[in-house]
Formats: C-alpha cells, sequence, structure tokens
C-alpha cells in the first residue's frame, strides 16, 4: 500500500484507514481494562530485515507506553532515503513490524511530518487523556531526526540506545555476499519507479 503525498490524500487516508484502524485497537486496549491509563508510545522507521536491535526497540517502547504506533516508511521513500531499494516490500515490512506493536501505518514519501502529525493529532483528537500520556521513542542514532519539532510540540522525546552489532545494513550485506543477484532483483523491482 503505497500513499499518495498530496496533504488532501494524506487527510484522507488518515480519516478512512489510519483512524478506524487505530480507534478499533485503542477500543480493543480500553476493553482490555486499560482505558485512561493507556499510554502511548510513538516512532517511525524503515524496518527492512528486522532484526533484534529492531525488536529490542520496541520493547523498550513498552517501557514508557502501553500502546505503540510506529509509520513504517514505503519502498519509494527508502530508496530516496537511503539511494536503495529495501529487501523486503512496504508490506512484508509492515507485517513484520505488526507483530511487535500495537498499530503500524505507512509513510509515503520522504518528509514523515504530515504523516506523524496526522497520526498524533488523530490520537489526541480522539483519546484526550493521551496528551498528558505520550511519549515518542527514537534510537540515539539519529537524535536530530525529521519531524522532531513537530513530535516535540506534543510531547517529550526518549532516545534509546543503539543496539550494537546489529543493523539492516549489516545483515544486508552478509545477505548480498552470499547472492549478489539479490539486490538487482530488489532494485529492478522496488526503486525504477522511486
Amino acid at each position: 500500500m503505497v500513499l499518495s503525498k498530496s496533504p488532501e490524500q494524506i487527510s484522507a487516508f488518515a480519516h478512512h484507514k489510519i483512524q478506524p484502524a487505530l480507534d478499533d485497537a485503542c477500543r480493543e486496549a480500553s476493553s482490555a481494562g486499560e482505558g485512561d491509563k493507556q499510554t502511548f508510545a510513538f516512532t517511525i522507521g524503515c524496518f527492512d530485515l528486522l532484526h533484534r536491535g529492531h525488536r529490542k526497540l520496541f520493547a523498550r517502547m513498552r517501557e514508557h507506553g502501553n500502546f505503540l504506533v510506529v509509520g513504517v516508511h514505503d519502498d519509494a521513500s527508502i530508496c530516496k532515503l537511503k539511494n536503495r531499494a529495501p529487501i523486503h516490500d512496504t508490506a512484508t515490512r509492515i507485517r513484520n513490524v505488526s507483530e511487535h506493536v500495537d498499530f503500524a501505518y505507512v509513510i509515503g514519501g520522504t518528509d514523515p511530518t504530515p504523516f506523524i502529525a496526522r497520526a498524533i493529532n488523530e490520537v489526541f483528537a480522539r483519546h484526550p487523556h493521551a496528551v498528558s500520556n505520550s511519549v515518542y521513542v527514537r534510537g540515539d542514532d539519529m537524535p536530530r531526526f525529521p519531524a522532531r519539532d513537530v513530535v516535540e510540540s506534543h510531547m517529550p522525546v526518549v532516545l534509546l540506545p543503539y543496539t550494537q552489532g546489529v543493523s539492516s545494513t549489516l545483515i544486508r550485506k552478509d545477505l548480498l555476499a552470499v547472492n549478489p543477484e539479490l539486490e538487482r532483483s530488489v532494485v529492478d523491482v522496488s526503486c525504477m519507479s522511486a
């Protein structure tokens, strides 16, 4: 699922896709007895080749919030941001992330600001207690992340220690050393339209 980059279409997507799913997930948490005690932790990322560092990030996010909202960059934005195609496509990455968080959504552009702002505003509009019960979590390897000003206008930012010795870049390098054809097939599929 790749989203358009126009603000109107972002807004329409957030209203018709993100919000009902987010409301459903919040209702589930409320019916589980969490209600107004619910705390929210937000983050975004690429999450290609999901690894123990990502899983550790999600587990540590749970220390700061019991409801995790995670934005995942689409294939085209990763091609532009990293100048290379992801190994796993958007649908696979969303599926992988969804196994560890309460709500995952697609960021369809290199600037995540409108997507983050919309997700935050929608949560706060429908769940007013979230205003004082939210935090944005990032790895400390990128303290000046895109949209930080927007995020900090709504909630505190917590920088968590980077997990040493593991990264998607290292895993990718090992995969491509064993199977160099993998990169050509991934680039052909993902980055040609970016």
